[in-house]
């Protein structure tokens, strides 16, 4: 399992293993690789490669059997857990008791429905306001500085 370390930080002598890698050892051994990325993109988004921000297509790629990830932050969409993968593992967690305690509401799916729309149609740079953020020019930042200031 590899966890992203948006909530902590391991200092010191330490190294990271790719997801590449990981994903060959655990495979010889017929063992799953699970990533959770906080949050991430379903897809790479042009106009953020610089950024370097996790994007589920490319790990799942690579080779991760299950990667899970917020539906909102970087997605743009509504708070929930998103788990994409192998459908191996995916029937397996939907088979899982918990799943009916954890399962998200129709209001979820609908909004969250909605949200990937976006990313499947293309648009969802120029729909979603955390991603019209992060996309914002150096130029567009700086003109809405100057209009809070006026505030």
């Amino acid at each position: 399992m590899k966890v992203h370390t948006s909530n902590f930080r391991i200092v010191g002598f330490t190294s990271f293993v790719s997801v590449t890698e990981l994903a060959e050892l655990a495979h010889e051994h017929d063992l799953p690789v699970i990533e959770d990325m906080g949050s991430a993109f379903p897809v790479r988004i042009e106009g953020l490669d610089a950024m370097d921000l996790p994007c589920a297509a490319e790990s799942l790629a690579a080779g991760v059997d299950i990667v899970c990830f917020s539906g909102d932050k970087l997605l743009g969409g509504p708070q929930a857990g998103i788990i994409l993968g192998r459908s191996r593992y995916i029937d397996q967690l939907k088979k899982h008791p918990l799943m009916r305690a954890l399962r998200v509401d129709k209001m979820t799916i609908a909004a969250l429905d909605t949200t990937l729309a976006l990313y499947a149609e293309g648009v969802a740079g120029s729909k979603i306001p955390v991603l019209q953020m992060l996309l914002a020019s150096p130029a567009q930042l700086r003109l809405r500085a100057e209009r809070l200031c006026k505030d």
